[in-house]
């Protein structure tokens, strides 16, 4: 899950190495297949699937498991949609060149869906389904992040904040372009660090830039933008939330714009994809994007979690870290203990979910709560063992 601190992890802007050549086609392992027919099964004849994953991005058999998981709902129930949790205004860029007649490369798919998953050897399956479903017309991508920062998203970091002052005065347009290149590399000196001034500054830039285009497109652009400024300087906790409101209006923008027949995937972490996160200290009243989702589709919608009995993530690039101890009569030791010994998955659909009732388990943070899971997600899907995804850098 990206942060404003996140943000400034990102604004390491050299390009990094080309991904490399993808698979045929995502598979998840043969000890996995009975949970995944289930969750495919039961995530089928949903509007919007919500599928989550921890906040670190890098629990490596998830990613995997997800990866066919999109692959067979495209497939076999008819999804034509992916929203990521990554950059609104890449996605809307690759839109714009599709629509031009060029042929987008995976390597540009992989730039907009960002650092979070493009470098993952598990995610490298996956791009040659987005591509060439993208370029044929038949799936929509898109992104629900307003942040900007991410590795190698040129337009987003460059090319946008040209493209939107494009229409200002000479003056005011260079002094509007230069705040904005200040504020994606957090360029300011250590004596005078960024302030409110330089906030009000930005969005003061906006309004005007705003006022000087009638192109929707735009207008959404510069919202979303606003949107990201506004939560400068705010405390962790609005913060978390306020990403999650924005997240919400561009996912709302986007779907306006689909056929009434579009079914949605969803790709991001769990926290805010739960249909109610409000058992974490981010979003203590929910009001996530799930749960806004949820308010608008109903049973059409269906969150998916992710945990392990034992294992590790991968935090960073690099970093490894130990999933903590299973507690004796929690969901993962429960669920395990009574799966065959070949299956290194189990799937808990939203009928097994409720019977548990309040239950300790980790599906958030890899941190064990005791809660009411059925009530946080519709189902969530337990490995015997998770390991950290492997990075190609």
């Amino acid at each position: 899950m990206k942060t404003l601190v996140t943000t400034c992890l990102t604004l390491a802007l050299a390009l990094a190495s080309p991904c490399a050549k993808a698979q045929p086609s995502p598979v998840a392992s043969a000890a996995s297949e009975k949970a995944l027919a289930g969750a495919v099964r039961d995530l089928c004849g949903k509007k919007v699937a919500l599928l989550g994953e921890g906040p670190t991005h890098g629990d490596g058999n998830t990613e995997q498991f997800k990866a066919a998981l999109v692959d067979r709902l495209i497939r076999q129930c008819g999804f034509t949609v992916i929203f990521f949790e990554a950059s609104h205004y890449e996605f809307l860029n690759l839109e714009r060149v599709r629509k031009s007649g060029e042929r987008l490369g995976e390597d540009q798919i992989a730039a907009a869906v960002g650092g979070l998953w493009r470098f993952d050897v598990e995610f490298q399956p996956l791009l040659p389904v987005l591509a060439d479903g993208f370029n044929a017309g038949t799936l929509h991508l898109g992104g629900l992040d307003d942040q900007l920062g991410g590795v190698g998203q040129d337009f987003a970091n460059r090319q946008l904040g040209e493209n939107l002052t494009a229409g200002m005065a000479p003056d005011r347009r260079s002094a509007c372009r230069e705040a904005i290149h200040h504020r994606i590399y957090q360029d300011y000196p250590r004596e005078t660090p960024y302030s409110a001034n330089d906030k009000a500054a930005l969005l003061l830039c906006l309004a005007q830039a705003g006022q000087t285009t009638r192109d929707p497109e735009q207008k959404q652009m510069l919202h979303s933008l606003s949107r990201w400024i506004g939560r400068d300087l705010l405390g962790d906790a609005e913060m978390y939330r306020e990403r999650d409101r924005s997240m919400f209006e561009n996912f709302r923008w986007l779907s306006a714009r689909l056929p009434r027949s579009a079914k949605i995937i969803v790709w991001g972490a769990t926290m805010h994809l739960a249909k109610d996160a409000s058992a974490t200290s981010y979003f203590p009243a929910s009001g996530n994007l799930g749960s806004r989702v949820h308010a608008v589709y109903g049973k059409a919608a269906y969150a998916l979690g992710f945990s392990a009995l034992e294992g590790a993530y991968r935090v960073g690039r690099r970093n490894q870290q130990q999933l903590p101890a299973a507690p004796a009569g929690s969901l993962e030791a429960q669920v395990i203990a009574g799966a065959d010994a070949d299956h290194d998955a189990v799937y808990v659909g939203p009928t097994r979910l409720a019977k548990f009732g309040r239950i300790s388990a980790a599906a958030f943070r890899h941190e064990y709560q005791e809660i009411d899971w059925s009530r946080v997600l519709d189902g969530i899907v337990v490995f015997r063992r998770e390991r950290p995804a492997q990075s190609m850098r």
